[in-house]
């Protein structure tokens, strides 16, 4: 976007400056296998999977585009696809696992709507109240 250097940081320093501290707390907490690097930006995405092709990606989404375009973009098929979840339908959850992708969208807090999204098959959701999510399933 026009927004980078202005708004937001350009991609390939961020994704370096995210990988240095990744490192360093990785070395204190041992976080690799529990950390997701999610953006809305494929860029952000793109630079950080040349720096770490083993740290799980997250491609946020808040648009109809579709997946296939975001991978096409990408150039590779993100572990995950996050949603905003009024987006989500059991096609896209389908087409997902087709992919070999978790759909985790986000932001819900509501335990009426987690439950709706579970039932449609989501791996996980993003949530403001995990103790609510946590009485679900």
């Amino acid at each position: 976007p026009d927004e980078y250097g202005e708004f937001y940081p350009y991609p390939e320093e961020f994704a370096q400056l995210l990988y240095e501290e990744l490192n360093k707390l990785h070395e204190e907490f041992d976080l690799f296998g529990r950390v997701i690097i999610q953006s809305f930006d494929p860029s952000t995405l793109i630079e950080f999977r040349k720096l770490d092709d083993q740290i799980d990606q997250a491609m946020l989404v808040n648009d109809q585009r579709q997946m296939q375009e975001y991978i096409d973009e990408l150039g590779y098929t993100p572990e995950i696809w996050s949603p905003h979840y009024p987006l989500v339908t059991p096609e896209m959850v389908k087409e997902a696992d087709e992919r070999g992708m978790k759909v985790i969208p986000w932001t819900i807090n509501t335990v009426m709507e987690m439950q709706r999204q579970l039932d449609m098959g989501v791996h996980g959701i993003i949530t403001d109240y995990p103790d609510s999510a946590a009485v679900l399933r």
